[in-house]
């Protein structure tokens, strides 16, 4: 959700981070090596994106027309990598949100905790009594609202210079769930261009 992001638009639609695909948009990360993006497909745009990496390779497939891209992470590190904050940033400035470059989805609960985050108290999302933390870097404030009785993340509020920038709404967050390798490898029968 972001004041940016017309309510019907693609980016304003759902997403999810669970094991179980039954949900329009759905994030999977297993470790550092593994992550899937199942997006909303666009048919204006006639895309309908599914990204896999399966470290050191990864695919950014359009399943509206079978076709993907596949590309080597050429390292040395080999990591999959599902970032909440990503700034551009101008060549040779600062990074004005380095605090939070390690706020991904999947360790949410980790990052606040190691980052020794502010109890806010208990907050509301959706008439449901929720723990809220919070971390603060310059202009950027982060709050994670748990549910209390199962510790996961309900809903994470952004804010930039004291103005919300986005929030992001959990309609389920499913861990220890067993692996499944097929889900990290492309579909058959797409048309694969090797990219740099």
């Amino acid at each position: 959700m972001s004041p940016h992001a017309a309510p019907d638009s693609l980016g304003a639609q759902p997403k999810t981070l669970t094991q179980v695909a039954d949900k329009e948009w759905t994030l999977y990360r297993v470790g550092d090596k593994y992550s899937r993006i199942e997006e909303a497909p666009d048919p204006a745009g006639r895309i309908h994106t599914l990204n896999i990496t399966r470290e050191p390779d990864a695919w950014v497939i359009n399943l509206l027309d079978n076709t993907a891209r596949h590309i080597i992470d050429p390292g040395p590190t080999f990591f999959a990598r599902l970032p909440m904050i990503s700034t551009l940033k101008p060549n040779g400035q600062p990074d004005p949100d380095k605090e939070f470059q390690d706020l991904e989805f999947g360790n949410e609960v980790r990052f606040f905790r190691g980052h020794k985050a502010r109890d806010l108290g208990v907050r509301k999302v959706e008439e449901k009594d929720c723990n809220a933390l919070a971390i603060k870097s310059g202009g950027r404030e982060v709050t994670l609202l748990l549910d209390p009785d199962t510790g996961k993340p309900v809903e994470i509020d952004v804010t930039k210079d004291g103005k919300p920038d986005f929030s992001i709404r959990y309609l389920s967050y499913e861990t220890d769930l067993p692996f499944d390798p097929s889900l990290f490898e492309p579909p058959p029968g797409l048309k694969i261009t090797e990219s740099k």
